[in-house]
C-alpha cells in the first residue's frame, strides 16, 4: 500500500511539474514574442522617422536653392548650378528638374527628351500647383527602371508662384539605407510595400519591384498581414516564409 501511495505521489508530482513547466514556458514564450513585436515596431518607427528626416532635409535644401534668381529664371547660369549641384549629390539624387507654374518641364539634369513635357496631370504636380507647398509623390517606376519618389518644392519670385524645383530619389536605395541594418535574430529582416502593393524593398533576391499579390499565391498565410498593411493599419501577424534562408 505504501509503495502504491509513493508511486501515486511521484506520478502526481511529475504531472504537477509538467503543468507548471507548460504554464511557465507558455508565459515566457508569450513574453518573448511580445518583446520581439515591440522591438520590430521600434525598428519600423525609427526607419520611418529616418526617411521622413531625409526628405525634410532635402526639402530645406531645395527651398534654399529655389530662391536663387538664376534658378527662378532658368538662365544658362542657373542650369549650370543645377548640373553642378546634381553631380555633387549624385549618390543620393537621380535627377534635378525645374518645372514652370503650368506644369511644363523647363530643364532637367541629366538632360533628357522630357524637357518641354507637360506633367501637370500627375497627382503630386496638381497638388503643388494648387497649394504652392512642398509635396512628395507616391513611389513610381521611372523610365530608367527603378522605383523612385519625387520631391517638389515651390519656386517663388517675390509672392508670385513660378513653378517647382524637384529631385527624384531612388526609393530602394533610400529604404536600404534605413532598413538593411534592421536584423531580428539570425534571419529576421524588414521589407516594405507601397500603397498599391508593390514590393519596394526586401533582401530576398528577385522580389523588389514585383506586386505582393503575385507572392500571395505561394504564401497564402501572408494575405491577412498584407491586407492590414495596405489599409495603413498597425499591428502584428504571423506568416511562414523561409526563402531568405534557402
Amino acid at each position: 500500500m505504501k509503495k502504491g501511495r509513493l508511486l501515486f505521489l511521484i506520478i502526481a508530482l511529475i504531472g504537477a511539474c509538467s503543468i507548471l513547466f507548460t504554464l511557465f514556458y507558455g508565459k515566457a514564450k508569450d513574453a518573448a514574442i511580445r518583446k520581439l513585436n515591440e522591438e520590430q515596431l521600434i525598428h519600423a518607427k525609427q526607419a520611418a522617422h529616418g526617411i521622413e528626416d531625409f526628405l525634410a532635409t532635402w526639402t530645406g535644401i531645395l527651398g534654399s536653392l529655389s530662391t536663387l534668381p538664376p534658378i527662378i529664371h532658368v538662365t544658362p547660369e542657373g542650369k549650370k548650378y543645377l548640373d553642378i549641384f546634381l553631380k555633387a549629390h549624385q549618390e543620393q539624387l537621380r535627377s534635378l528638374t525645374r518645372v514652370d507654374e503650368k506644369g511644363i518641364i523647363l530643364y532637367t539634369v541629366p538632360f533628357s527628351q522630357s524637357i518641354g513635357a507637360d506633367i501637370s496631370n500627375q497627382k503630386h504636380i496638381r497638388e503643388i500647383l494648387r497649394e504652392h507647398k512642398p509635396v512628395v509623390s507616391d513611389v513610381f517606376r521611372t523610365v530608367q527602371g527603378f522605383e523612385g519618389v519625387a520631391l517638389h518644392v515651390p519656386v517663388f519670385e517675390g509672392n508670385a508662384f513660378r513653378g517647382t524645383l524637384a529631385v527624384v530619389i531612388d526609393f530602394q536605395s533610400l529604404a536600404r539605407r534605413y532598413l538593411e541594418v534592421i536584423r531580428i535574430g539570425e534571419t529576421g529582416y524588414a521589407w516594405v510595400i507601397s500603397r498599391d502593393g508593390t514590393v519596394l524593398y526586401t533582401p530576398v533576391p528577385g522580389l523588389s519591384g514585383r506586386s505582393v499579390f503575385e507572392i500571395l499565391g505561394r504564401i497564402p498565410s501572408l494575405a491577412p498581414l498584407v491586407r492590414e498593411m495596405l489599409k495603413g493599419r498597425q499591428g502584428t501577424a504571423v506568416y511562414t516564409f523561409d526563402r531568405i534562408a534557402g
